[in-house]
């Protein structure tokens, strides 16, 4: 586990830990994983980071149309809406 561990940069998890020691060809459960690993002192490294686009063209921001006069002159005239957040394919905008 520990050679595992250095060879992978200590990315591999208990799960990952787990199929590469199945694949290696040793009978073993993931809970037996978890403890060996906790005992031994391999932590995965945490990979999640944020992901922004590089480059490309900047966002539009639309037009201010209402100019904070919310009281339209016709029915379904204008419309308005508030969006905080945007989950893409590069995680939450």
């Amino acid at each position: 586990m520990k050679q595992i561990h250095v060879d992978m940069d200590a990315t591999y998890g208990e799960a990952c830990m787990h199929g590469e020691l199945q694949a290696l060809g040793f009978d073993i459960g993931i809970h037996r994983v978890r403890t060996s690993m906790k005992r031994l002192n391999l932590v995965a490294k945490d990979l999640k980071q944020d992901k922004y686009p590089v480059g490309g063209k900047p966002s539009v921001i639309a037009p201010n149309y209402l100019n904070r006069q919310f009281n339209p002159q016709h029915l379904n005239k204008l419309w308005s809406g508030d969006i905080t957040y945007i989950r893409t394919q590069q995680g939450w905008f």
